[in-house]
């Protein structure tokens, strides 16, 4: 009936002929845009358009610090943070700042704005094992409690998880039951499972 309708509305605005071909293009035309209005009406949209996020959003590789953030806000330290130089040294001075009264906490990583770090230093971060070694057993953790195991986690599977997470934090309108159900959704998503791959 809703087709019929709408077929008999798209009908009306066809100019008037009296040619066969013309006519059976018109018709084949509004049949084409019928079929794509209720692929439209019937498609439900998945975790990520709800979102409004793409794969490649999460496929991007965050800064060493705000990995550094996300654990520290977890309560998880990585102690050979204060090993890389350009670390140390925004360290000391911030709680040389908090000593003065200039600031109101001595950590580094709960600076707002957050305070990040040349690319060069930042990547002696990245590569800290403890980080990596912290960010992967946090992932695996919640990979597990989501009922996906992952035993042979992937640094990058990690990152994905980690972002996948922060998206979810910052959306205040989704329930504890629908980030459950969107984490569940990207542990099995195609782009996830294949950063568990070796890349060829």
């Amino acid at each position: 009936m809703y087709d019929q309708e709408m077929l008999a509305k798209l009908q009306a605005t066809w100019p008037e002929t009296t040619d066969y071909l013309t006519k059976l293009g018109q018709l084949n035309n509004d049949l084409m845009v019928l079929r794509d209005i209720q692929a439209a009406d019937e498609h439900i949209p998945s975790w990520l358009e709800i979102l409004a996020y793409s794969e490649d959003d999460f496929a991007k590789t965050p800064t060493a610090m705000r990995v550094l953030r996300f654990l520290y806000e977890r309560q998880i330290m990585v102690a050979s943070r204060r090993t890389v130089p350009a670390f140390q040294e925004l360290q000391v001075d911030r709680e040389a700042r908090y000593e003065r009264d200039d600031v109101s906490t001595p950590e580094l990583l709960e600076a707002y704005p957050p305070v990040e770090l040349l690319e060069a230093e930042d990547a002696m971060l990245w590569a800290l094992p403890e980080l990596q070694k912290k960010l992967t057993a946090w992932a695996k953790e919640t990979a597990a409690r989501h009922g996906s195991p992952t035993p042979l986690m992937t640094l990058t599977q990690a990152t994905i998880l980690m972002l996948v997470v922060e998206a979810l934090e910052q959306d205040l309108n989704t329930s504890p039951e629908w980030q459950a159900e969107c984490l569940q959704s990207a542990l099995s998503s195609e782009f996830y499972q294949q950063a568990g791959s070796p890349q060829p």
